[in-house]
């Protein structure tokens, strides 16, 4: 009886160690996937699915110095100042966006150098735009301070503790970028979404014409309720329709409130 009792208990201190380290290999194992199957993606002939890769690396934020280093790839060989196609501005562009959910400076001259010599309108404001979400993201990616490490929850991925973080950040940027991130990825976590109630009622009352970008920072927060499919969110998107005084934002709120129903 001893000696079962004995057994039984080296075996449970033996699964203690051996289940975890299965489930770290396991999401070893996801993340490697992912990785290999955005640079086949990026690697492809086809612009529709290069482009694809860009869009969904953006929106998830998935982040991998393979893929960050493809992607700067890309954006050096592959780069034609003077070329001002349609398709190949937008694609271009993406890439650019892609590349800033590395949250590395290194790549900063890369974007740097097509604002200064692309001929495409297009392609400079979007290179524009990614040089600032860059510093974006490497700040909330790299922020050690007090302030910000008080949002880390070890309950939630890093992932989703960045994105609390940039939703609390009052920069109109951040919180922009992480509502539309959050609204198309599919997130399930319950403290995301609390965040996003609480920034979006918290702000809606001082929406304004002089800020538009405010204003799109929360419609995309209505969005990111929206899509979480939690019918208990149904009341801040209500109050934001009855109280908010910017008709797109009623707006945004209305579309949203109508996916909960």
């Amino acid at each position: 009886m001893i000696k079962r009792i004995y057994f039984i208990l080296l075996t449970a201190i033996c699964l203690m160690f051996v289940i975890p380290s299965n489930f770290m290999a396991l999401a070893s194992q996801d993340h490697s996937s992912k990785v290999d199957k955005y640079i086949e993606m990026l690697s492809s002939n086809s612009s529709t699915s290069r482009v694809a890769a860009a869009k969904s690396i953006f929106y998830s934020s998935f982040t991998d110095p393979k893929i960050s280093n493809k992607l700067n790839d890309i954006l050096t060989e592959n780069y034609q100042p003077n070329n001002i196609n349609r398709d190949y501005t937008e694609e271009m562009s993406w890439m650019c966006k892609a590349i800033t959910v590395s949250g590395s400076n290194e790549y900063k001259p890369t974007l740097l150098n097509i604002v200064q010599t692309t001929q495409s309108i297009k392609l400079k404001k979007y290179a524009k735009q990614s040089i600032n979400l860059l510093s974006t993201y490497v700040y909330t990616v790299n922020s050690t301070s007090t302030k910000e490490n008080q949002y880390e929850d070890p309950n939630l991925s890093k992932e989703v503790n960045r994105y609390i973080r940039m939703l609390r950040s009052n920069n109109t940027m951040q919180m922009r970028e992480a509502a539309q991130s959050v609204s198309f990825g599919n997130y399930t976590e319950k403290q995301l979404y609390d965040v996003i109630k609480d920034e979006l009622l918290k702000g809606y009352p001082h929406t304004s014409m002089d800020d538009r970008y405010f204003t799109d920072a929360l419609a995309w927060m209505c969005k990111a309720l929206g899509a979480s499919g939690m019918g208990e969110y149904k009341a801040t998107l209500t109050e934001v329709i009855e109280k908010s005084h910017s008709m797109k934002l009623q707006r945004h709120a209305k579309e949203s409130l109508k996916k909960l129903e």
